[in-house]
């Protein structure tokens, strides 16, 4: 029984993988490889004027600092984020690439099969 549900939740998400946009696939496969990196993706995209701390981010969004400093660090290298040494701030600049990539990734989030396929590419990648 658990071998069948797992067949067809499987045919599913390779079904709504389909639908999804390319650019859309790449962002995933590049830079999502947590729920939490999915977080601060949209949250920067939705307040690209943050300039934030570790700190400061880890009050705003809930988050451990330890698990933030980890994730921000991987999307700064990813070249998302930019660290400014002074004031240990992160704040968002990515190339007009990947900000194409982000919205259409934002966009796509407002369809479930879409949300369902993003997310059958995280289960696939081990999250």
């Amino acid at each position: 029984m658990k071998t069948e549900v797992i067949k067809t939740v499987t045919s599913v998400l390779n079904d709504n993988d389909k639908e999804l946009d390319e650019e859309v696939r790449e962002l995933v496969d590049e830079c999502i490889d947590s729920f939490l990196s999915w977080d601060l993706i949209v949250f920067f995209q939705s307040n690209p004027e943050v300039k934030d701390t570790i700190s400061d981010l880890s009050k705003r969004l809930g988050y451990r600092e330890g698990d933030l400093d980890f994730e921000i660090r991987r999307l700064t290298e990813k070249g998302l984020l930019v660290y400014d040494r002074r004031n240990h701030t992160y704040n968002y600049n990515p190339s007009a690439s990947k900000k194409r990539q982000i919205d259409k990734f934002i966009l796509s989030l407002n369809s479930r099969d879409q949300r369902l396929s993003v997310l059958g590419r995280l289960l696939q990648k081990g999250i």
